[in-house]
């Protein structure tokens, strides 16, 4: 058992590097994603220097518009970034404790 926790534990690790390779692109980035309905979404999404609007529905993707870089504004990802596990963690665990007070 522990043999099997131990090869999944570095096949995940693995596999999530190879994954994050994948999307370091430079030339590609979806900067966002707006749903429209089950299974219609619209997507802004940076090509090189250009921003294109597309939409992406189960059987197709189809271009709407190119913007000006002027009129898009981007997420700050910072934030997102710098969460740490174990603050989540502790700030689920004092939420519970304060709960069953």
């Amino acid at each position: 058992f522990a043999f099997i926790l131990v090869a999944t534990y570095y096949t995940s690790k693995f596999i999530g590097k190879a994954k994050l390779g994948q999307l370091n692109n430079k030339n590609f980035e979806v900067i966002e994603t707006m749903k429209v309905s089950p299974n219609k979404f619209l997507q802004l999404v940076r090509m090189g220097d250009k921003y294109v609007v597309i939409s992406i529905n189960k059987d197709d993707v189809r271009f709407i518009t190119e913007l000006d870089s002027s009129s898009v504004e981007l997420p700050d990802n910072d934030q997102a970034q710098h969460i740490k596990f174990a603050d989540l963690l502790s700030k689920y665990k004092n939420h519970k404790e304060d709960k069953n007070l």
